[in-house]
């Protein structure tokens, strides 16, 4: 059996890991899979319900951060991460995304000589001011096995000299994959396993990059323009570290505050609730990369609370909008909603992100990788 140690540690990162564990599950591909939770999400409602609902297997490995500061954090996770792998040595080590738990593990095995695999390879935003630009960028540049999404992750790789060479024939073998997204995996399983719910929103909002929630300047004037923009009502799912600065900004009154704005707030969802919320709303405002393409996958026009999005093909096909400033947020909603695809519309069915099988495609090749690759002899120190 091949023993593969997936590593995460961030609500996204648990979402599409369930569709290669599930693959992995079926035993036709030789590969044992044993899961490593940094903890970098550690509260029940961003982590443990999704192993619950999704079905996955609970992590083998799970830690608790204890450090404050991020480059604090980074490392323990790095050295958590490091003592699993000295203990018993995986063949591959497999990692999703842009998190800090992504680069964790990516550093860990490039130091140890592990084949890796990255899961989401070649996304780019431009904004190397975001963490996790950085993280997804250095991920890259050591992984063994790159898994693209699109057609412009691929070339995102090539123009930063990283191309298909399974031969090693311009250095050390590398081999790029186009494969689709997983999540769109992800999406296809859960269509039958999520009821539609009754309508009481018409929108729905997610918010938890930094740029947007640290200052609480900056999310004042986000829940402002808010508050009122709309007639119905705003389901609002608040990540813990938004939570914290609204109540920096207004108290405990917080959510009475929102309330009155007709900004709904509750806590986090599970990926089946998430999912169930998407086929009530009509629209879907967000800084997440994940929601962004769950409201493609449920047909509902997305706003992008962001500059810059890893996943411009949304905006430039016309399933999404930027919108960077809240300023901007209801000039967008008035402006842009006639724009997008009316429901039932063919465009929404465009096989954007694959046929919902990637999970099969990167078992095959993780399978092939595993089996054909001799490990680097590295070390820790």
């Amino acid at each position: 059996m091949i023993d593969l140690l997936t590593v995460v540690g961030a609500r996204p990162q648990f979402v599409k890991a369930s569709a290669l564990s599930r693959e992995f599950a079926s035993g036709e591909w030789g590969i044992a899979e044993r899961i490593l939770h940094t903890g970098q999400h550690a509260d029940e409602a961003m982590s443990a319900v999704f192993f619950q609902e999704l079905g996955m297997p609970e992590p083998v490995h799970r830690f608790v951060l204890t450090a404050s500061g991020v480059a604090a954090r980074l490392g323990q996770m790095m050295e958590s991460i490091a003592s699993v792998t000295a203990e018993r040595r995986p063949d591959v080590m497999l990692v999703y995304g842009d998190t800090d738990s992504t680069w964790a593990g990516a550093w860990v095995a490039a130091r140890a000589g592990i084949p890796l695999v990255h899961v989401e390879a070649g996304l780019r935003s431009g904004d190397r001011a975001m963490p996790e630009e950085l993280n997804r960028v250095l991920t890259d540049h050591v992984a063994d096995l790159l898994f693209c999404p699109t057609d412009g992750a691929v070339g995102h790789l090539a123009a930063e000299g990283i191309v298909h060479d399974p031969a090693g024939q311009a250095g050390r073998p590398v081999r790029v994959v186009r494969t689709g997204d997983i999540l769109c995996d992800v999406a296809r399983w859960a269509a039958d396993r999520v009821p539609p719910g009754p309508k009481t929103h018409v929108g729905l909002v997610t918010m938890h990059r930094p740029a947007n929630v640290d200052d609480p300047a900056r999310l004042r004037r986000w829940m402002e323009a808010l508050c009122g923009s709309t007639s119905g009502r705003i389901v609002f799912p608040v990540h813990p570290r938004t939570a914290l600065v609204l109540h920096q900004i207004w108290g405990a009154a917080w959510p009475r505050v929102l309330a009155a704005g007709g900004v709904d707030a509750v806590e986090p969802m599970g990926y089946l609730e998430l999912a169930a919320a998407l086929q009530g709303v009509d629209w879907v405002l967000t800084d997440s990369g994940g929601v962004q393409k769950e409201a493609f996958f449920h047909a509902k026009p997305c706003w992008v609370a962001r500059p810059v999005t890893e996943w411009a093909e949304l905006v430039t096909g016309g399933w999404a909008r930027l919108v960077p400033e809240p300023e901007g947020w209801r000039g967008a909603l008035e402006r842009d909603a006639a724009g997008f695809p009316p429901p039932g519309d063919d465009r929404w069915s465009v096989p954007l992100y694959g046929d919902g099988r990637s999970a099969r495609s990167m078992a095959q090749e993780i399978q092939l990788l595993a089996t054909s690759r001799q490990p680097r002899a590295r070390g820790l120190g």
